[in-house]
C-alpha cells in the first residue's frame, strides 16, 4: 500500500498530533508500506526518517494547500490518504473551513480517505456563551462536511466515537483506538533510576510530578498545606515551566526539569511517585492524553478528574484516583491518601499498567488496517 499521512507538524517540533503521526506512520513503514507523510513548511522537521518520505510543502492551510497535496498524490501513485484531524492544528481558532475544500480535491483522484480524529470541537457543556455555541457549531460542521469527502473514521475516545456516529452515520467506523503514550520508553537500569531519583528528592521525599503547561495553583496550593502539615513531599515539574508556577514553593520542596528532549521525559515520570494531571472537572481525563498513557504504562498512581470524556475503564481507587481540581481541600484529601498509603499507589499503578497493556502501536496498526480493508 502506498499511504499519505496529513499532519500539521511533526517532530522535533512539539506537537501531540504530530508525534502520534510520526508513531503510526512508522509502523506503515516498518510493515514494508510505503509512507509518505505532508505537513507545514517548517525548517525544525526533520524530514531524514528511514523508511518514509516527509514533505513539508504546506505554506498555510488555506484554500489552495490542496495543490501540491494532489499533485504528490499524482505523481506517488498514492493509494490510501489518511488526515490526522484536530481543528487548531489546520486553523489558529479551531475553524479550518478551507479542509473542507481541501478533501474534496483529494477525494476526487480516486483514491481512499481516512480521517482519525484526535479532536472534534470545543464542548458548550462546559462554559454556555452564544460566543462559545457559534464556535462550537462552526466546528461541528467543519468536521461533518470533512466526513462527507471520507470512507472512514476513527478516533481515540467513546465520546468522539458517539459524536461520529452522529454526525456521519454512513460512514465506516471502528470501536475507538486509544491513543498510545507518544513518550518514548526510558529503558535506563534500575541502578540510573535509583540516582536519578536521589538527585531529586535526596531525603527520599515522596515525589509528586506535573508534565507539561496545566493549571497546577490548587494543587501547588494543596501541596504546601501538605508540607506544613509535616508531609515529605518533592514536587517535579518535568518540561517547561517557570517560577511563577511554583506558586510560592520553597526552593528545596521542587525541582524543574526545564525544557527537556523527548527522549528524556520518561525517565522522569518513571521516579514519580504520583503524577498530578489537572483536567476539567466536568470534562476530566481520558485516553486522548499521550501523558496519561505513558504514566499508566510506567505505572504511576495519578490523580486527576473523571467527566464526560473518561472511560469507563479510568475507575476511581482502582487503577486512577479523582479529585476536584477546584476544591483544595479536596486535592489535600486525596494527595494525602496516596502519600500516607504506599501500597495503595503501587496497586493502583499495578492496575493502570495492566488496563493499558494492549496500547501499543503494533495494535494501533492493526486497527488502522482493519478499518481500511472494509473501504
Amino acid at each position: 500500500m502506498t499511504i499519505l499521512f496529513i499532519t500539521n507538524n511533526l517532530p522535533p517540533v512539539v506537537d501531540g498530533v504530530g508525534d502520534y503521526t510520526y508513531n503510526i506512520a512508522r509502523q506503515f513503514a516498518m510493515h514494508r508500506h510505503k509512507v509518505y507523510i505532508v505537513c507545514r513548511d517548517n525548517a525544525e522537521v526533520n524530514t531524514h526518517v528511514e523508511g518514509m518520505t516527509i514533505v513539508p510543502c504546506v505554506k498555510a492551510w488555506g484554500w489552495s494547500c490542496y495543490k501540491p497535496i494532489v499533485q504528490l498524490i499524482r505523481e506517488k501513485g498514492i493509494e490510501v490518504v489518511s488526515l490526522q484531524y484536530v481543528p487548531h492544528g489546520f486553523h489558529p481558532k479551531g475553524l479550518p473551513f478551507a479542509m473542507i475544500s481541501v478533501m474534496k480535491q483529494i477525494k476526487a483522484k480516486g483514491v481512499k480517505v481516512m480521517v482519525f480524529c484526535h479532536e472534534i470541537s470545543i464542548s458548550y457543556v462546559e462554559k454556555k456563551t452564544l460566543k462559545r455555541y457559534l464556535i462550537y457549531s462552526a466546528m461541528r460542521y467543519t468536521i461533518k462536511k470533512i466526513l462527507q469527502q471520507t470512507d472512514a473514521v476513527a478516533t481515540s475516545i467513546d465520546y468522539y466515537y458517539n459524536i461520529l456516529r452522529q454526525l456521519a452515520p454512513n460512514t465506516k467506523c471502528c470501536p475507538p483506538v486509544p491513543i498510545v503514550a507518544n513518550i518514548p520508553r526510558s529503558h535506563k537500569t534500575k541502578e540510573e533510576l535509583r540516582l536519578l531519583k536521589n538527585r531529586i528528592a535526596a531525603r527520599n521525599e515522596v515525589i509528586v510530578s506535573f508534565f507539561g503547561k496545566r493549571n497546577v495553583k490548587n494543587s501547588i496550593i494543596a501541596i504546601n498545606h501538605l508540607i506544613k502539615e509535616g508531609l515529605e513531599i518533592k514536587v517535579l515539574f518535568i518540561g517547561n515551566s517557570s517560577q511563577e508556577e511554583t506558586y510560592g514553593l520553597n526552593r528545596m520542596n521542587y525541582y524543574q526539569t526545564g525544557i527537556i528532549e523527548l527522549q528524556d521525559i520518561d525517565q522522569y515520570l518513571q521516579v514519580s511517585d504520583i503524577l498530578i494531571l489537572p483536567e476539567s472537572n466536568l470534562s476530566g481525563c481520558s485516553f486522548k492524553s499521550g501523558a496519561l498513557s505513558a504514566a499508566f504504562r510506567d505505572g504511576v498512581a495519578v490523580l486527576s478528574s473523571i467527566g464526560f470524556l473518561t472511560s469507563k475503564k479510568l475507575v476511581d481507587g482502582y487503577n486512577i484516583l479523582n479529585t476536584n481540581f477546584d476544591a483544595v481541600s479536596d486535592i489535600e484529601n486525596r494527595l494525602r491518601q496516596l502519600i500516607e498509603n504506599p501500597s495503595l499507589r503501587i496497586e493502583i499503578g499495578k492496575h493502570a499498567q495492566f488496563t493499558v497493556q494492549s496500547h501499543t502501536w503494533e495494535n494501533t496498526y492493526s486497527a488502522y488496517m482493519s478499518l481500511l480493508s472494509e473501504i
